[in-house]
């Protein structure tokens, strides 16, 4: 009966929440959070290894000016960069000791852009940012809408430094 005062409903959430059962619940809850958590900063950890493992040199010379001369148009402070083998795609990596990772085969025309799209990362703290994203995953880790956020939250932020970057570019060049 649920109706009154210590009826079985208000017995049942009080069980609950200060038993044994909700104490298990919360442990569940927690250890699939850590583990998710755990997953990820194992599996970033991984990919940073290859990535530092894989370096085939830094930018020199010309490039190198024009790296400086983008942080100042983008107003951020210069990360080494690396030419890297067998990566698929431009990244940034890193909170604390930051670095641009480019791969090899990486077209000279091409490059400026690609930095400038990374060093956008940089100005908007996003490797920090992705960091929030993914706690914000784990914890509610049991919430299918929140799986479901998460991938267009990150593409989002891809396709708005995208078009910072090339929004004062000729259509020609936009293209590339």
């Amino acid at each position: 009966w649920a109706g009154g005062e210590g009826g079985a409903v208000e017995a049942g959430g009080h069980a609950t929440s200060s038993g044994v059962a909700g104490k298990g619940i919360r442990l569940g809850w927690l250890g699939v959070a850590l583990a998710l958590g755990g997953g990820v900063a194992w599996r970033n950890a991984r990919f940073r290894a290859r990535v530092q493992r894989d370096r085939v040199r830094a930018l020199e010379g010309d490039e190198q000016t024009m790296l400086e001369s983008l942080c100042r148009r983008y107003r951020v402070k210069p990360v080494p960069v690396y030419f890297v083998d067998r990566l698929p795609s431009a990244c940034l990596i890193g909170v604390v000791r930051p670095f641009i990772a480019v791969p090899l085969d990486t077209s000279p025309e091409h490059l400026s852009l690609v930095l400038a799209h990374e060093l956008c990362h940089r100005r908007a703290h996003d490797p920090f940012w992705t960091i929030v994203r993914n706690c914000c995953v784990a914890l509610p880790w049991f919430n299918p809408l929140v799986w479901l956020g998460a991938r267009p939250s990150r593409v989002d932020a891809e396709m708005a430094w995208d078009d910072r970057v090339t929004a004062k570019l000729q259509d020609l060049h936009r293209l590339a």
